[in-house]
């Protein structure tokens, strides 16, 4: 049996009412907007006996996910909005560890989820994922609030991108969580703009940093410099085409201090091709130089905490998607560590009921020899249903 507990309630209607009286006082008659989705995600998990011995998982265990999230926006004028970003989930599991979410996520200060509910097989969440006001100035292009920071140009991994990138392996989630930034975007021109960015943090310092980016001869270059997570940045990216190819590349250096003491270099180069109307391609390497050779000194907490995305140095992903039919594509991708030899293989098949929804059916296959990175990940069969409004 499910019990609310009742602070927990308190605290629901005390965040609701106070969202609204937020929107209701900002514009006498506002202009209002509404989008957003609703994902079903049930499927069954296989994890390698050695791994569920260490960390007391069950072996095998079915599991769901369902999540809607409310995309609420008043527009107080023709330069100014206000956005919000709502999401609920309801998870279940068969094996008595529902677990909760996340409470404390990176770029965040003010922890804005909610757990009303954390059963033994059923857990209730909701949290804001963004709350934010937008307005351009001259030509200045201001957002403060709770907001999505996205820096690079790779398809898979983003070593520029320093505020909270997805973790490629997981498919459930697919929003980047929201970072608590001011953030000034000034247009130079055509294709040229220089973005600076202030993320507060609790009882450490600060996150800050600019990105410039433009356009020479078609392909588009960004540089980046700022200090993030204690530690000093200099980057760039690179995108543009050669014949009909799209090329991507990013590489950062991060060092303790300006003389690049402990000092960590990553870097990504990908290619991909939409060699017909139906068949598209990728492939992508990676280096990650906050990795480790060694699987018995990976860092699995930062990893399970998100602040690392893979815990290795060395990868190489493959991705193909292949248009069935006007309504059915079929897509595969295989991720390959060459640090410890370990990787998976994915795939899916997806049919678009209508423009508004779609159903997938699909697998991920993990291999590996125990403790290698991604023998840590459970083998995965999974339907998911998504309808957006």
């Amino acid at each position: 049996m499910m019990i609310f507990p009742r602070q927990s309630i308190v605290d629901t209607k005390r965040s609701l009412f106070l969202l609204t009286y937020f929107f209701s006082i900002v514009y006498a008659q506002p202009a209002l907007t509404f989008s957003g989705y609703v994902v079903t995600f049930p499927a069954v998990t296989t994890l390698d006996p050695t791994i569920a011995s260490l960390t007391g998982d069950a072996e095998r265990r079915l599991i769901n996910s369902s999540r809607v999230r409310l995309r609420p926006a008043i527009d107080i004028d023709e330069n100014s909005f206000i956005r919000l970003e709502w999401e609920a989930a309801i998870a279940y599991t068969s094996t008595g560890t529902s677990g909760s979410p996340n409470m404390d996520i990176p770029g965040q200060m003010q922890r804005l989820i909610w757990n009303p509910v954390n059963g033994q097989r059923w857990s209730v969440f909701h949290s804001i994922d963004r709350l934010f006001f937008r307005t351009m100035t001259g030509d200045i292009e201001w957002t403060l609030g709770r907001q999505r920071i996205a820096w690079g140009s790779g398809r898979v991994w983003n070593p520029t991108d320093l505020f909270n990138p997805l973790n490629p392996v997981n498919i459930v989630k697919i929003e980047k969580d929201g970072v608590d930034a001011i953030t000034a975007k000034t247009i130079l021109g055509n294709f040229t703009d220089v973005t600076c960015v202030w993320n507060p943090q609790n009882n450490r310092t600060s996150n800050y940093g600019i990105r410039l980016r433009t356009n020479i001869s078609g392909f588009d270059f960004a540089a980046i410099t700022g200090r993030f997570g204690q530690r000093w940045n200099i980057g760039g990216d690179m995108t543009g085409s050669l014949f009909n190819a799209g090329i991507r590349c990013e590489c950062i250096f991060s060092g303790i201090d300006l003389s690049g003491s402990n000092r960590i270099v990553s870097t990504t180069i990908g290619i991909d091709n939409q060699f017909t109307d139906r068949l598209y391609g990728l492939i992508e390497y990676h280096f990650n130089g906050r990795g480790a050779t060694n699987k018995l000194r990976y860092d699995l907490i930062a990893l399970a905490k998100g602040e690392l995305q893979n815990v290795g140095q060395d990868f190489i992903t493959v991705q193909t998607a292949y248009l069935l039919h006007p309504l059915v594509t079929c897509s595969g991708m295989t991720m390959h560590s060459l640090t410890d030899q370990s990787g998976y293989v994915g795939s899916n098949i997806s049919y678009s009921a209508s423009d508004e929804s779609a159903i997938a059916f699909g697998g991920q296959y993990f291999y590996g020899d125990p403790l290698t990175e991604f023998k840590y990940y459970p083998q995965t069969i999974y339907i998911r249903f998504d309808t957006f409004f």
